[in-house]
C-alpha cells in the first residue's frame, strides 16, 4: 500500500504523468481522469476477491459494503439525468464494477421522469433505495437531497446487517462501521449547512440512521455558527479527534479522516480472526485510493509537495 514513506515519495515527482507513470508503467494513460479512473477500478479488484473467502453474513455485509462503488455510479447517471447529460458524455465517468448488472446508462439519462429513472435501476436492491431516494429530489429538485438519501439509505442497512444477532461475529466490525456513519452524517450536515444552505428540516430525515450519531447531536452541530464552533459541538469521541484549529470544512473532513485512520489500522493489526479484518482492509485501501486522487488533483493544480504532505490522510508533516 501507498503510506508514510511510500506516500511521502508521490508528494515529491515532477508533475501528474510521473505520478501516473510511478503507478501505472508503461500504459499509456493520458490525463488525471483516465488515472483516477483506473486507480479506481484497479481499488476495487482489489477487494472483491474477500467475497470468495466469505460465507453467509459475513459475504452479505460484505458485499453490501462493496456496492457503494455502484452507488456512486448511479449518483453519477443520476446527476446526467437531472443536467440531461448525453450517455456517452456520462459513461465517461463511471467505473467498471465486477458483476453482470450493468446500468441501461442510455436510458436511464433519457428517461422522462424521476419515477421511470429508478424503476430502470437493474439491481433490486439499488432499485429499493433509488425509489426511496427520489421523493426528497421530486421535492426540493436538486440532485444533493437524492445523493444523501442515497448515503443514508446505505448506511442504514450497512449498520443494520452488522448489528443483526447471527453465529457469526459480525459485532466484531460494528465500531468501525459506525464511525464510518458518524463521520459522514457530521460532514453532511456541515456541507448542508455551510455549502449548500439547507434547511435543518429539509435534509433531517436523511440522518435517522439507526446505530449511529442521536439526530439529536447532528442538530447541535447545525445550529453551529461556524466550522470551528462545530469542532466544539462534535460528540465526545468525535471531539477529542481533533488535533488542532479548523477553519474550514475540509480541514475538518481531514482531522476527522485521519482519526479514522488510525482507528481503522489499530483494528487492521488487532482484531484476531474476524470479519473486522477484511472490513478494516476495505476502510484502508479507500483511504490509500482517496490519497492517491488527492495527489492527482495535487499536482494537476501545481501543488507544491509540502501542500501535497499537508492534504494526505494521514498528513505528511
Amino acid at each position: 500500500m501507498h503510506e508514510k514513506e511510500r506516500l511521502a515519495g508521490l508528494c515529491e515527482l515532477r508533475g501528474l504523468s510521473n505520478l501516473v507513470a510511478e503507478i501505472f508503467p508503461e500504459e499509456g494513460i493520458e490525463g488525471h481522469r483516465q488515472f483516477q479512473k483506473r486507480l479506481t477500478e484497479d481499488h476495487l479488484s482489489q477487494l472483491t476477491w474477500i467475497l470468495n473467502y466469505l460465507g453467509g453474513r459475513s459475504h452479505e455485509l460484505f458485499l453490501w459494503l462493496l456496492r457503494r462503488y455502484r452507488i456512486e455510479n448511479l449518483k453519477v447517471i443520476f446527476r446526467g439525468f437531472h443536467a440531461r447529460r448525453g450517455p456517452r458524455e456520462v459513461g465517461r465517468y463511471l467505473i467498471a464494477t465486477p458483476d453482470d448488472l450493468a446500468f441501461p446508462v442510455e436510458n436511464m439519462v433519457t428517461a422522462p421522469n424521476a419515477d421511470e429513472f429508478a424503476g430502470l435501476v437493474p439491481d433490486e436492491a439499488l432499485k429499493a433505495l433509488a425509489t426511496q431516494a427520489i421523493e426528497p429530489y421530486k421535492k426540493n429538485g436538486k440532485p444533493f437531497f437524492f445523493e444523501a438519501a442515497l448515503d443514508g439509505l446505505f448506511y442504514s442497512k450497512l449498520l443494520a446487517l452488522a448489528d443483526e444477532p447471527s453465529l457469526e461475529d459480525l459485532a466484531s466490525c460494528l465500531p468501525t462501521l459506525v464511525l464510518d456513519a458518524n463521520i459522514y452524517l457530521v460532514m453532511l450536515v456541515v456541507r448542508a449547512k455551510f455549502n449548500f444552505g439547507a434547511q435543518l428540516d429539509e435534509i433531517e430525515r436523511f440522518l435517522k440512521v439507526h446505530g449511529a450519531v442521536s439526530v439529536e447531536a447532528l442538530r447541535g452541530i447545525y445550529s453551529a455558527e461556524s466550522i470551528a464552533a462545530v469542532a466544539e459541538a462534535l460528540p465526545k469521541a468525535l471531539g477529542k479527534s481533533i488535533s488542532r484549529k479548523v477553519e474550514t470544512a475540509e480541514e475538518l473532513e481531514r482531522e476527522l479522516a485521519t482519526y479514522f485512520y488510525t482507528q481503522v489500522n489499530a483494528a487492521f493489526y488487532g482484531s484476531g480472526i474476524t470479519l473486522a479484518v477484511p472490513v478494516a482492509f476495505y476502510y484502508l485501501k479507500r483511504t490509500e485510493l482517496a490519497n492517491l486522487i488527492r495527489l492527482s488533483e495535487g499536482y494537476r493544480y501545481g501543488l507544491s509537495a509540502a501542500e501535497m504532505r499537508r492534504i494526505v490522510v494521514p498528513p505528511l508533516e
